[in-house]
């Protein structure tokens, strides 16, 4: 009985842990928008239109390049700044999934057919991506960059835009369903 204890206690301690280390690793706080900013924002993702360069970026093709040519300060340098940009698409990532999530919470309230397993699904996909997201942003924090946790991120940026836009087209009235309206005998 004393080893299932301690087992539901380490388990609880490495759970809250791991919570922990997510929400510290979270976007970076930024400043509120100005007006002219959120009149120009686009709500869907604009982020990961930018990652066949990332993948380039990460590619082993280029680490060999540089490691041939280059001296070992060069490298460095190549490899800090590599780094920032990636943090950069990182946080640029989290901005689409934010506006995503706004534009998603709005279409939710005008449309009469969410259901709550809708709803739980956008939840999950949310928890999803910001799982991604830390662990992404974990590895590049440890100097390790791998194309697949991009590549996941970007693919679930897509989906839930994919899913927000079907959800704007349903909210559409639909020209045929108004010209039958309109002529009823």
């Amino acid at each position: 009985m004393n080893i299932s204890i301690l087992l539901y206690v380490g388990l609880s301690v490495a759970v809250f842990v791991t919570l922990a280390l997510l929400l510290r690793l979270r976007a970076p706080k930024t400043a509120p928008p100005t007006r002219a900013q959120i009149e120009s924002h686009e709500p869907f993702p604009v982020h990961c239109r930018y990652f066949p360069q990332i993948r380039q970026t990460l590619s082993p093709d280029d680490a060999a390049f540089v490691a041939q040519r280059f001296s070992a300060p060069a490298r460095r340098q190549w490899r800090a700044e590599r780094r920032s940009v990636l943090r950069q698409y990182l946080a640029g990532l989290s901005e689409d999934f934010a506006g995503l999530e706004r534009l998603a919470r709005t279409v939710a309230v005008l449309s009469p057919q969410v259901t709550r397993s809708l709803e739980a699904e956008r939840l999950w996909l949310g928890v999803r991506f910001r799982f991604l997201y830390a662990l992404a942003l974990l590895q590049l924090t440890g100097g390790v960059a791998a194309v697949p946790e991009f590549q996941r991120l970007t693919d679930l940026l897509g989906t839930f835009a994919a899913q927000v836009e079907a959800g704007m087209a349903a909210l559409e009235p639909r020209p045929a369903a108004r010209l039958d309206g309109g002529f009823s005998a």
